[in-house]
């Protein structure tokens, strides 16, 4: 039996689109990782101009061999789909070698029914959106998503706000970073949520029925607009105006709360980077984050509740959202009633944090066990039997 794997390398067999700061910076944060090769991840246009090449007889490079205790990004929803990714699965198997797979861009996808030929052969399988179908599988986890524009981004915030605050100790005006609250030591991330200078954000350049409807509501609610807040939407407050993306971390970490309705699923970025940011995510779902989060996380979250109903169709102009806007109304007391007793929010904000804190611990515990736990020969070992964290 061979050591468990020192180091860990990332193969791209799809195109890495908003995952290109997540798996090796977030998932496999704290990892050995030795490097990262490309595998037909190339967008169309370059692979267009590769053929090209080919044509015009210069010479094109040889694919990359795989590596033994690889972490394989693949996409079955979308390129490379089922078929070619289960042969990519049957690669690497054929060639002996460790490896797991990062499967990513699930929305909706019942994969593990509609490709039970790949979740057959993959040792180990971490996924983002949970699906029941996959529930019955114990190769499979399912883990959060993280921050698109990655955890650096965040720290350049921080150093920002340490030389605002340094210009402001000198009696510089910095209005471009709008008010700054809190002691000089705390960074954005930390700052507690009474003191921070929104009550609460939405910000969203995609549109959906859930989305549409949190926005109009708020739109008309005096209670909410007589909160501290920014509210960014393809026609609010403007027609055609949105929030340059360059803010949009920025306003996350300067709200108490952040309101994440579903996209075209419940499961969306917003939610891991408001989280990221110390802000509290309010959602349209908790039942669906209860599947897979624990309780003391999902208990802690607000919720603007929206009932979706996927179409059998296929066609998600058929999809069906009806929003409940009484639980509308009743979050927007709750954030009021919170606002009104700092000491409250603050308290409800820490035990957010740490719970995330402890979840976040949990399912990189479980991940690593199992990635170190993987056999030469890709036959399923002991360890994909441990139960999901909850």
């Amino acid at each position: 039996m061979p050591e468990a794997c020192d180091s860990w390398h990332i193969a791209w067999h799809t195109r890495p689109w908003r995952e290109a700061a997540y798996v090796g910076e977030q998932l496999l944060r704290g990892w050995s990782v030795r490097g990262s090769s490309c595998h037909g991840c190339e967008e169309p246009l370059q692979r267009f101009q590769d053929a090209c090449a080919v044509v015009s007889y210069e010479e094109k490079p040889a694919p990359p061999s795989l590596e033994d205790c690889s972490a394989v990004v693949v996409r079955i929803r979308q390129w490379p789909h089922c078929a070619a990714t289960t042969q990519i699965a049957r690669r690497y198997r054929a060639a002996g070698l460790r490896h797991f797979f990062v499967l990513v861009g699930e929305e909706h996808e019942r994969s593990c029914a509609s490709c039970p030929e790949f979740f057959a052969i993959a040792p180990l399988v971490a996924r983002h959106y949970h699906e029941p179908s996959c529930d019955r599988l114990p190769s499979v986890l399912t883990l959060p998503m993280g921050v698109v524009a990655g955890i650096s981004a965040l720290d350049q915030l921080a150093t920002q706000r340490a030389a605002a605050l340094t210009s402001r100790e000198a009696g510089r005006d910095n209005a471009e970073l709008g008010a700054i609250e809190g002691p000089p030591e705390v960074g954005p991330t930390e700052c507690a949520a009474s003191r921070r200078r929104l009550a609460w954000s939405f910000a969203s350049s995609v549109h959906s029925v859930a989305r549409t409807r949190l926005a109009e509501f708020l739109q008309r609610s005096a209670a909410a607009l007589a909160m501290p807040h920014t509210l960014y939407y393809p026609w609010a407050p403007r027609p055609g105006e949105r929030q340059p993306s360059t803010e949009y971390l920025r306003t996350l970490c300067d709200s108490a709360f952040v309101f994440c309705p579903r996209g075209t699923h419940e499961d969306t970025w917003r939610f891991y980077e408001a989280a990221a940011c110390g802000a509290i995510p309010i959602v349209t779902d908790r039942s669906y984050w209860a599947r897979f989060m624990p309780k003391d996380v999902v208990e802690l979250l607000l919720e603007t509740r929206c009932d979706f109903t996927l179409t059998t169709t296929g066609r998600h102009r058929d999809d069906i959202t009806t929003c409940s806007e009484r639980s509308f109304e009743a979050t927007v007391d709750a954030i009021g009633a919170l606002l009104s007793r700092p000491e409250a929010l603050d308290a409800r904000q820490r035990a957010l944090r740490e719970a995330l804190a402890r979840y976040d611990s949990s399912w990189r515990a479980e991940l690593a066990v199992r990635a170190r736990a993987l056999e030469v020969d890709g036959e399923h070992s002991e360890a994909m039997a441990l139960p999901s964290p909850r």
